[in-house]
């Protein structure tokens, strides 16, 4: 348990620094502002992600990217609450066997030895344990994928940007033809 809560205590100092932390790249007298049409602040959508996940995707305008959120850190739970559940069921038939000398509380325990149990006790703890892991990793990227799209989403993509693939022959030094794929990206 008290592994647990070192994990817990080093996540949210984590968490907070990364928040509260601001970074400058350069004066402002030194950069060359493109035109931008709208005001978009990554500040906010971090904020707004932190706080609720899908808010920050939701203010850069990706509503496709809500419910990969909520699919990540909502499947991740449940997977933690699952194996909780698990090992709270393990656990207490293990203790009760223990305590009354080998005889079974739970019906579907009937055919476990204890060994059996104690090895699923230890199974579904670390499963319980990373899965909350997981879900907060997915947290913490929800939040980081926010702040990305925030800083891009004044980005230019031009349609004249165009790859072209094209199938590729020429002669080598030893008079074969090598054969291949040219691809060539243009700038326009």
């Amino acid at each position: 348990m008290a592994k647990w809560h070192s994990v817990a205590r080093v996540s949210i100092i984590f968490m907070l620094t990364f928040f509260f932390y601001t970074s400058y790249a350069q004066d402002n007298d030194s950069v060359v502002k493109p035109i931008m049409t709208q005001e978009h602040s990554p500040r906010k959508a971090t904020i707004l992600s932190a706080v609720l996940p899908g808010a920050g995707q939701i203010y850069n305008k990706k509503w496709w990217k809500v419910p990969i959120v909520y699919g990540a850190i909502g499947a991740c739970l449940y997977m933690a609450i699952n194996n909780n559940v698990q090992y709270v069921d393990h656990f207490a038939e293990l203790v009760y066997r223990t305590n009354n000398n080998g005889n079974s509380n739970n019906p579907k325990f009937t055919l476990f030895s204890d060994a059996q149990l104690q090895e699923d006790i230890e199974f579904h703890q670390k499963w319980r344990d990373n899965f909350f892991i997981f879900t907060g990793v997915a947290y913490i990227l929800n939040i980081v994928d926010a702040n990305i799209d925030a800083h891009f989403y004044n980005f230019d993509v031009s349609p004249d940007l165009t790859l072209s693939v094209k199938p590729y022959n020429q002669l080598s030094f030893d008079n074969q033809f090598v054969s291949g794929v040219s691809l060539t990206l243009n700038f326009k």
